[in-house]
């Protein structure tokens, strides 16, 4: 009877094999729930920015349509609406009217979990 040479693997090279997997794929795993985490962060930050848009434009569109120009551009006057957003909430404070322009600064506030978030965008309308 001849030995024939038997080639493959050992039970302890397959079980270090498993470990290695198990330990890649665990880091995967919980990698994954930071990314959905950052992800969220990042979807409501890209909300906040619209919504200050939208005001910002609100507020443009009202400063062209009067007579003169920017009339209606008062701080205090009637408040600039923008996308109607759940958990948003967007206040717009008008600078002192100068020749030209007016200053604008748009903060909108969010909560991403627990915590609570403000944006700020700040833009000036031209009055021509």
């Amino acid at each position: 009877m001849k030995i024939r040479n038997q080639q493959g693997f050992t039970i302890i090279e397959v079980l270090i094999a498993i470990i290695m997997l198990t330990i890649g794929v665990l880091a995967l795993a919980s990698s994954s729930g930071a990314v959905t985490r950052m992800m969220y962060f990042a979807q409501r930050r890209t909300d906040a920015s619209a919504l200050a848009q939208s005001v910002l434009d609100s507020l443009r569109y009202r400063a062209n349509n009067t007579t003169p120009k920017c009339t209606a551009l008062t701080n205090g006057g009637p408040t600039a609406t923008g996308i109607a957003k759940p958990g948003f909430t967007a206040t717009a404070t008008i600078g002192s009217p100068s020749t030209d322009t007016r200053s604008v600064l748009v903060v909108v506030n969010y909560r991403v979990g627990t915590k609570a978030k403000s944006d700020t965008v700040s833009s000036t309308i031209l009055c021509l």
